[in-house]
């Protein structure tokens, strides 16, 4: 932050032995300068506080300005006129934060301590604010985990100036904030603990970098000559909550949210006895506890309890399990199937052995459907404890069968800490620490401690340490030093965590891999999630991420010119242990193995059964447990001169250089595919396919290692020039501080980090078992008790053997990594704007700006290089065979426990046989375009009324929206497209994913004209004091469009076995996308006809793409958010209020 200006003596002169100095009103810190030839002056590396300006020269008055802003991040300019007299004479000049910005050409915006204190704010967060500046729209989120799938992410999906999500810069303190795994912000901030924070949208200083859309820099209070603190409790109470969004037009949820956070901050000078921190030593603090739970109700139709007994007598299987089939019929749901099961198996000792059955013949059914006592399974039964039993029977608002309500919940309880000390260690030099605790950890279960077990840990700290030196009136030096660290891991709760947590599987007697976890024993297209017993998600990982940065600001004022140089280097790191399948295995329990023939064209079966058997369907378990440490490495250098070339205009000119290394592993546990060293192996027998031809070899693309063989650690070549000008204006035309015309342009790189924190590729991927594979004894089917899976623990070496050149072949196809595309480049995106403001009154400022950015080299999403081949699915489908079944490998290889895998049908004619998708990843092919223009009205007052309120339309087109990061991240849709079959990126180009059209943001701060110091009842009686002063009004309101509408078919249209969700339909020439039957009074339900026309939309055939293009617009619905405060201030002599 500067301060700058020029004196001018009366007689329009200016001399240079003009003294100044700037003082902090709240620490009495001085600045000493001396201003230039022609008057100019520049202090620099201020703190965002109000100054005191003293000017003094030989024969004239002294000049004092007060109350001089300095806002985050930007420029100040405070001008003063020397009138002739004594200096023992003072002039004194009252001053605003000038709203005009006439200093520079980038477009920002600061929220003000007062904004950040009396704007209420849903979820405490001081990132909500952002969505009220201009240029700013996506979802703000924060660090409070959903009751759901999502992931706590705040400030990943916004979308500054059209940026993807995920590509803000986040900064505290003037030093990165930003997540390394994912770009969130590491530690958040509540209103009580943050001075202002500044965004900056377009044309930012050469300083800022890795970026893809603006700069979010908050800057947190500090201590100062005077004791001030804040206590606060803030209650939410579900009570008083609105209703969440629902389809249902029965049984309609309650919003169940519960919060308390208490706030205690203050902060001041250290004086403890023999030391008199005044004017010198200064400390803030804030300890703030929160308890927050939430919950939503969900049904699922649980087993009764004489199943859990073995009887299965009297049953019928509805949609959603079984239930008695006299209570089916008085509900009159319907029946969808034989509730017979049949014995496949016959008790040897305490193992079960299947009964071999001859051609044609069909399992006995058990007698009376029952399950003999002798078969139930000591483990299963052990298990059902973890099961609740079912109640009554009634519907659910889907008309489903059900007789459990479960309260899937989270419950987080923290304590956050922020500390921060200010040390003058002599008045040219101040030292700045600051330590933040954020220790979240969002606890989750479906109504029970065990059953949907899992947590989000949002466990964060960071410590920083600046030193400011004033050198001299020109020098000015300021160096930061940074270190962050955040637990962001999907884990079970800390009863079960991996590292140090209970383990259930080895008191069911179930094989795992760490410390702490569960199973996950689940009835897959049977009962719903929430009758399983245990849990497990893909996504499940301990994540640790670090950072370590430092970087350093010289300022050099001279004449009229201020030039900056600085540096920025970071190591980052991130330590990734995937889990899933580790920490207890997923053992699907299915029909198969009691029905009457043991494939899924048999008669009756029921899945609950085999699981009171121990007979899992499938297991999905992991013999190998790899970490992975990532590292990556960064630096930049940069100059830039704001030089006022003359009073009224300004030139920015800037440049800088980065440096971004690659991702390296610490054990070179990473490579990728590489295409171009594939070779043929022939097959031990032909094969002749659909279309008739006769395969005899296969070609195999090697998965290299990186690191090895002579091969680089990185998993692509490093970029040394890339060079980021930047370049700005403003203009004052009359040289009054009226009107400012501004514009500038900048290109900006985007970080290597921020868009996956899980490991790729994986190479301890789960292992696929069935009944009759991978158990211990492979005399006997699998069995939870008596035959579990076997995993004997392998270390990574064991597991990989990486041959010593790093190029493995016929192993390669177990490898789920990537190919590195030809095209990698580091993406970048220049920026641009044009801005007039105006100022209509002397703190009322209008603004209209037109912003651009093009995004250029940036990264697609996993694109597949390896499709199936339309000619060779057709051929298939009309032999009538489906090209997801699969089939022996040709070339017979084996996975990673030596069995021969089975590939898919419809893969056997792609280029490389037998490999379902090769996907390449960083692959710089991308490109987007945004045009955008906003106004944007400000008013800021010291009593009164201050608001702002802002429009912005703006449109965003690209090849890709994003670049494939990690699962419940985004919220906006994602799509791969159509490239990843093989079409071209010209096909995928279309409206941005993340596109918002027209926003609108509007904030205000009413202080009423009653009371104290106020236009009236300024001496009333004290009681109509009380009772009708000091009230103020504020509020947030915000319109925000829909994200546009992404055109999908569910399946993959037998041109991938798993790449669903990604094929699009055609389009219906004439007919319209929107409706017609669509109306207001049935907005949205299961009984309203949609809003997107199905009609508009017609099924490609068979292995083909549909014409629609990637996104259409028609928008979801604006979004409305009002939030009003009204607040009674209660006087409690001259320094306390409540």
């Amino acid at each position: 932050m500067r301060a700058r200006g020029r004196n001018r003596l009366r007689d329009g002169g200016a001399r240079t032995d003009q003294s100044r100095r700037h003082h902090d009103l709240g620490t009495n810190q001085a600045v000493k300068l001396t201003t230039s030839e022609a008057g100019a002056y520049s202090a620099t590396s201020l703190e965002p506080v109000v100054y005191r300006i003293t000017v003094e020269t030989a024969g004239f008055k002294k000049a004092v300005v007060d109350n001089v802003k300095v806002d985050t991040a930007t420029n100040v300019t405070a001008n003063v006129t020397m009138e002739p007299g004594e200096v023992t004479s003072e002039v004194t000049v009252t001053d605003e934060a000038p709203l005009l910005n006439a200093e520079s050409g980038v477009t920002s915006q600061t929220i003000t301590e007062r904004q950040i204190q009396d704007i209420p704010l849903s979820n405490r967060s001081v990132l909500d604010l952002a969505l009220t500046i201009p240029n700013v729209a996506g979802d703000a989120g924060a660090e409070d985990p959903e009751v759901t799938s999502g992931q706590p992410v705040p400030g990943f999906n916004l979308s500054v100036n059209g940026g993807r999500p995920g590509s803000t810069a986040i900064l505290a303190d003037g030093v990165n904030n930003t997540g390394v795994g994912l770009a969130r912000a590491i530690v958040s901030f509540s209103p009580e603990t943050v001075q202002e924070f500044t965004t900056q949208t377009s044309a930012y200083s050469a300083q800022f970098g890795q970026t893809g859309g603006g700069v979010i820099n908050a800057t947190t209070k500090s201590g100062t000559n005077r004791l001030s603190g804040t206590a606060l409790w803030y209650h939410r109470n579900p009570k008083w909550n609105a209703a969440p969004f629902t389809l249902a037009n029965t049984n309609r949820p309650e919003n169940n949210l519960r919060t308390n956070q208490v706030s205690i901050a203050g902060g001041g000078p250290i004086v403890v006895p023999g030391y008199d921190g005044h004017d010198r030593t200064f400390f803030f603090a804030a300890v703030e506890p929160r308890w927050r739970e939430d919950h939503v109700q969900t049904t699922t139709l649980l087993p009764t309890q004489a199943m859990r007994n073995g009887d299965f007598s009297g049953l019928a299987r509805v949609s959603t399990g079984w239930a008695p089939a006299d209570v089916v019929a008085g509900f009159g749901v319907p029946v969808v199937g034989d509730s017979t099961i049949y014995q496949q198996f016959l008790l040897v000792g305490n193992q079960l052995q299947r009964i071999v059955l001859g051609p044609g013949q069909s399992y006995a059914p058990f007698a009376g459907n029952r399950l003999p006592e002798d078969l139930l399974d000591p483990t299963a039964i052990k298990a059902l404890q973890y099961m609740p039993l079912g109640g009554d029977y009634f519907l659910n608002s889907d008309g489903q069968l059900v007789n459990y309500v479960i309260n899937r919940f989270v419950r987080q309880n923290e304590v956050r800490y922020t500390t921060r000390l200010d040390h003058n260690l002599s008045a040219a030099n101040r030292v700045t620490g600051r330590y933040t605790i954020v220790p979240a950890v969002g606890r989750k279960g479906f109504g029970s401690d065990v059953n949907g077990n899992s947590a989000d840990y949002s466990d964060s700290q960071q410590l920083m340490v600046t030193d400011t030196h004033v050198f001299s009136g020109r020098w000015v030096n300021d160096l930061r030093v940074n270190y962050t660290r955040g637990r962001f891991s999907n884990d079970y709760t800390p009863e079960f965590a991996i590292k140090n947590g209970r383990n259930l599987n080895t008191e069911l007697g179930l094989p795992s891999l760490t410390t702490g976890g569960m199973p996950l024993l689940q009835f897959p297209n049977e009962l719903n999630a929430f009758a399983s017993i245990g849990s497990a998600g893909s996504t499940n990982n301990y994540n640790l991420e670090k950072r370590y940065n430092v970087s350093d600001l010289l300022y050099y004022t001279r004449g009229n010119m201020r030039w900056t140089f600085g540096f920025d280097a970071s190591h980052e790191l991130l330590d990734v242990i995937p889990f899933f399948g580790a920490a207890g295995g997923r053992y699907d329990f299915r029909f198969l193995q009691t029905n009457a023939n043991g494939t899924a064209s048999g008669a009756g079966g029921n899945g609950f059964a085999s699981f009171l058997l121990g007979v899992p369907n499938a297991v999905l378990i992991r013999t190998t447990l790899i970490p992975y440490n990532y590292r990556w490495s960064n630096a930049a250098a940069f100059a830039q001169n704001d030089w006022k070339v003359r009073p009224n205009f300004t030139l920015n000119l800037g440049v800088r250089y980065s440096l971004q290394f690659p991702r390296t592993e610490q054990n070179d546990l990473q490579g990728v595919f590489r295409p171009d060293l594939a070779r043929e192996f022939p097959l031990p027998q032909p094969v002749t396919l659909a279309d008739g031809r006769a395969v005899t070899s296969a070609l195999v693309p090697p998965f290299a290692y990186s690191g090895r063989g002579g091969r680089s650690r990185y998993v692509f070549p490093v970029e040394w020039l890339d060079v980021e000008p930047r370049f700005g204006f403003a203009w004052d035309p009359r040289s009054n501080g009226v009107t400012a015309v501004r514009g500038g342009y900048g290109i900006s790189h985007l970080p290597l980090t921020g868009n996956n924190r899980l490991p790729n590729p994986d190479f301890g991927a789960t292992q696929s078992l069935t009944s009759t594979s991978g158990q211990t004894d492979p005399n006997y089917v699998m069995r939870l008790s008596s035959n579990p899976p076997l995993v004997s623990p392998l270390t990574p070496e064991q597991a990989l053997n990486i041959p010593p050149d790093g190029l493995v072949y016929l192993g390669s196809i177990n490898v789920p990594g990537f190919a590195i595309s030809q095209n990698t480049k580091i993406p970048y995106i220049q920026n641009w704007n044009l801005t007039v403001s105006r100022k209509l009154l002397s703190n009322t400022v209008v603004e209209v700006a037109y912003i651009g950015s093009k995004g250029t080299h940036l990264f697609m999403p996993l694109v597949n290089i390896n499709p199936r081949p339309f000619t060779y699915i057709e051929a298939l489908d009309v032999a009538n065979q489906n090209p997801d079944t699969t089939t022996t490998d040709p070339l017979r290889r084996t996975d990673m426990l030596g069995r021969v895998i089975s590939v898919p049908v419809g893969t056997l004619e792609s280029t490389y046989l037998g490999f379902n998708r090769v996907n390449i990843f960083y692959d710089a092919s991308a490109n987007s375009i945004r045009h955008a223009a906003y106004v944007s009205v400000n008013r800021r007052v010291g009593a009164g009324l201050t608001f702002t309120a802002n429009y912005t339309f703006g449109r965003s087109i690209d090849d890709a929206s994003d670049a494939s990061p990690d699962k419940n991240v985004l919220t906006a849709g994602s799509t791969q497209g159509h490239v990843t079959f093989g079409a071209p990126r010209s096909a995928d180009r279309s409206l941005s994913t993340y596109d918002i059209e027209h926003s609108f943001a509007s904030t205000f701060i009413y202080d009423l004209p009653f009371g104290a110091e106020r236009k009236f009842l300024d001496h009333a009686w004290k009681p109509i004091d009380w009772l009708a002063g000091d009230w103020t009004i504020s509020g947030l309101f915000r319109l925000q469009g829909g994200y546009p509408f992404l055109p999908k078919i569910a399946d993959a249209n037998r041109l991938s076995a798993d790449q669903t969700h990604t094929v699009r339909p055609d389009l219906v020439r004439g007919v319209p996308l929107v409706n017609p039957l669509w109306t207001r009074d049935c907005p949205i339900s299961n009984l309203c006809e949609p809003y997107i026309n199905p009609a508009a939309f017609m099924r490609p055939a068979k292995g083909m793409l549909g014409n629609a293009p990637r996104t259409l617009d028609v928008r979801g619905p604006i979004q409305r958010y009002l939030d009003l405060s009204f607040q009674k201030n209660l006087r409690m002599g001259r320094t306390r209020r409540v």
